[in-house]
């Protein structure tokens, strides 16, 4: 479920279209961030999607698994945007931007120790 498809538990052999529910509202896909099991994108419109596991709190969701390309609530702000998001095996790193032009870094993770 990584990429929000149902493989039937096989890897996905050929490319496949994805579809995103609500994708006009979202806009364009910007950017693609994979990371160990789960994928982010990061929209035109200032949104990021995130599907896949969420067994270590890289997609910030309160359930362990999303099966499809979900909506990741991460505002502070209503102006708040996010600029660009990277993963890395367990982890999410978003940067955001406001109205005002200040920038905040926001990471999603569960572990024992981190530095940032």
């Amino acid at each position: 479920m990584q990429l929000g498809i149902d493989t039937g538990g096989d890897h996905a052999q050929v490319p496949t279209l994805i579809n995103i529910n609500n994708i006009q509202k979202y806009g364009s896909i910007t950017n693609i961030s994979c990371g160990y099991s789960h994928s982010v994108l990061n929209t035109e419109n200032g949104y990021l999607l995130g599907c896949g596991s969420n067994k270590q709190g890289q997609l910030a969701s309160a359930v362990p698994r999303v099966e499809a390309f979900t909506e990741i609530l991460f505002t502070i702000d209503a102006n708040d945007r996010c600029i660009d998001v990277k993963c890395g095996s367990n982890h999410t790193l978003l940067l955001v931007s406001n109205s005002g032009n200040d920038h905040f870094l926001f990471l999603w993770t569960v572990t024992y120790s981190f530095t940032l």
